[in-house]
């Protein structure tokens, strides 16, 4: 496949939003989510207030681009998992899932981003990229007598959402005597058991 080339419009366009995001994302993390003001981020990107509206809705529109930025991180692993065996494939997924989940609980513990904004759609959307793949093994997984076929896909992969939203909250308000990556790793295997065919 070959790479198309940006114009100058179109560079321009990605390194001025890059700007005001960086920006945006360094103040939250010094000063807290609610102390930083649009103003404040125009100031820190040198931008006018009408140029800062012109590529960010909000300053939460901001953060929304933060969460996403954790999802497409998925593709990075997608070329090494597709040809796994199924569960092994969903395994990873889940696991790479929750340690960017984590990061981005950790981010929002530092920028004192209250709890309502951190659990944004983008993190836990349905319709993420994650979800789309997980759909996609998990069907892979009945076609091929791995998984029950009485699986409501949907309802697995939203299953699959709690475990890593409950993971990141647990993880968020425990002590630091919480290990998340072996509860994680006991809680993907129990979940890949409980939906996998009996082979007794």
């Amino acid at each position: 496949m070959i790479e198309q080339k940006l114009t100058k419009r179109e560079k321009k366009v990605v390194q001025m939003r890059e700007k005001i995001y960086y920006a945006a994302i360094e103040l939250f993390t010094e000063n807290g989510y609610d102390a930083v003001k649009v103003a404040d981020i125009c100031k820190e990107a040198n931008v006018s207030l009408g140029t800062f509206y012109n590529y960010y809705s909000s300053k939460k529109n901001l953060l929304e681009e933060y969460a996403a930025a954790i999802d497409n991180h998925l593709e990075m692993i997608v070329d090494f998992v597709t040809a796994a065996p199924v569960k092994d494939r969903i395994r990873q997924l889940m696991i790479t899932k929750i340690s960017f989940s984590t990061k981005w609980v950790e981010f929002a513990e530092e920028a004192n981003i209250p709890m309502g904004i951190v659990v944004c759609k983008e993190v836990y959307s349905k319709d993420s990229k994650f979800s789309r793949m997980l759909f996609e093994a998990i069907e892979q997984g009945i076609t091929e007598g791995v998984f029950k076929a009485c699986l409501d896909i949907e309802v697995t992969v939203e299953m699959a959402l709690y475990i890593i939203y409950g993971l990141g909250s647990h993880y968020r308000f425990s002590s630091h005597g919480f290990d998340i990556n072996y509860r994680t790793d006991k809680i993907i295997s129990n979940f890949i058991e409980m939906i996998s065919v009996d082979k007794k």
